[in-house]
């Protein structure tokens, strides 16, 4: 074997050993970061869902816990939710399959051998047990992931080793000194020291190589002090919201739901009942409890939308009907103010393809809000329009108080309150969170609107949207 094949054959092993100890660091990197995200959000999934249905278990309130189990099952992943009493089922839904098999706890994602990741959280309440509740969590998207990164290293991987090969073969021709200190130096890489350098003699190739070296093992540790850094910061950044949110459901829900209980108890106690100024503070506690309590759940709501990548189940929706159900829905709330909801719609069905529990979610929140921001004795216009090609506009119109060209500018930023917000109670998210649903469906959203003389709302969505940095189910 030459000289010059063994040089060649010496690197390229080299290199190998290096691009496995970094690919096999990184991808176990990321399959412990999955990990603990998946324990971490199916631990939380499952004492949020324990906390919700803690009342309605220890009142036997079955229709409540079958809308828990509902409510809970539009998250995105969660495939399976169980309410027991003990060891009686009060409640459950999801895939059949899942709920008909035995249930067994996991606690690491290797040991996942159906792709759902299964757990549980206990109901105690005064240190009395009274039962527990069972989720799956899906591990598709972590797999499918894990997958496409392994396959995208190793695609990496083959494309340098190909490359090393080339350049070592050239490089083989011009070795003539230092080969032994260079060999000693890339053994030391290999073995993990980055701190090693190679001391450069003469300006020959081989000095060149060496500084080149000197180079490359410098911007390695660099990169790895970066990696460890930045995965630091992630894992700092995640557990800070996942305390923070854990905290707060914890925290705030559950004394928020005592306080409205025991409210309501004041307010309707045939026995003993309520002076007048007393009934008008209780009823005071109780419009400030639900306010506090929507604030919690639209916090919730929005740290799930902005997530890295939620979900969207897409099927065919008839827009025109979705339109009819929000308004037979809010009806109620307009006919207590005189306001009077109106839709302009072709007399075809109009069907698209959509996520309809968003979409639905989205013109809940504008037509509540021309609604809530609109005159006594006032209306509410919702028109379809189809004239631009593959895509859907729906104006949402009111008659209510307008907004300035300032105003205009951050209505749609979080945690943005105008005069009229504050005037009737919004809380300044429920916009950011529809505009964040609408561009994920590939859509924008708009306002037009004039001090006094009310507003538009308007959204325009592809009929065939192609989701932007969202995972999607379609059907």
């Amino acid at each position: 074997m030459s000289f010059r094949l063994k040089t060649m054959l010496g690197i390229a092993c080299i290199e190998a050993i290096l691009l496995t100890i970094l690919v096999w660091s990184g991808l176990n990197f990321l399959r412990q970061s999955n990990e603990e995200q998946l324990i971490e959000h199916a631990s939380t999934t499952a004492t949020l869902f324990a906390t919700t249905t803690k009342n309605a278990v220890l009142s036997t309130d079955l229709a409540s816990l079958e809308s828990f189990v509902q409510e809970i099952l539009r998250n995105p992943g969660v495939l399976y939710a169980r309410v027991m009493d003990n060891e009686v089922v009060l409640a459950e839904g999801g895939d059949p399959e899942l709920l008909s098999r035995s249930f067994a706890d996991d606690t690491k994602l290797e040991n996942v051998r159906d792709l759902v990741f299964d757990t549980h959280a206990e109901i105690v309440e005064s240190g009395i047990h009274f039962g527990r509740v069972e989720v799956g969590i899906s591990t598709d998207r972590i797999t499918e992931g894990m997958k496409k990164a392994r396959n995208r290293a190793m695609a990496i991987a083959g494309i340098e080793m190909a490359l090393t090969a080339l350049f070592s073969f050239a490089l083989g021709l011009y070795l003539t000194r230092q080969l032994k200190e260079l060999r000693d130096a890339s053994r030391k890489l290999a073995d993990g020291s980055l701190e090693h350098r190679i001391q450069v003699r003469g300006r020959d190739e081989l000095a060149q190589t060496s500084i080149a070296f000197n180079k490359m093992t410098a911007k390695l540790q660099a990169n790895e002090q970066a990696l460890i850094l930045a995965r630091d910061e992630a894992w700092q950044a995640n557990q800070a919201k996942s305390d923070f949110l854990a905290r707060m459901s914890h925290e705030l829900r559950t004394p928020m739901n005592a306080i409205m209980g025991f409210t309501q108890i004041l307010a309707f106690d045939t026995d003993e009942p309520l002076t007048p100024d007393q009934a008008m503070s209780v009823e005071e506690i109780l419009a400030a409890s639900k306010r506090l309590l929507g604030l919690i759940n639209s916090l919730l709501d929005l740290d799930q939308i902005t997530s890295t990548n939620p979900s969207f189940t897409l099927e065919r929706v008839d827009a025109g009907q979705m339109i009819k159900n929000v308004l037979n829905e809010l009806q109620a709330k307009a006919s207590e103010r005189h306001i009077k909801l109106r839709s302009v719609l072709p007399p075809q069905p109009i069907i698209i393809t959509a996520d309809r529990e968003r979409l639905t979610q989205v013109l809940r929140e504008l037509v509540n809000n021309a609604i809530r921001y609109n005159h006594d004795h006032g209306s509410v216009s919702l028109a379809l329009e189809t004239e631009i090609f593959d895509t859907l506009r729906i104006d949402i119109s009111d008659t209510g108080t307008g907004m300035t060209q300032e105003e205009m500018l951050t209505i749609f930023d979080s945690f943005t309150r105008h005069a009229a917000d504050k005037m009737a109670g919004g809380r300044g998210i429920g916009l950011s969170i529809s505009k964040r649903i609408v561009e994920l469906m590939g859509g924008t959203i708009g306002v037009e609107s004039e001090p006094g003389e009310g507003s538009k709302f308007w959204i325009e969505i592809p009929t065939e949207p192609k989701l932007q940095n969202a995972g999607s189910n379609a059907l």
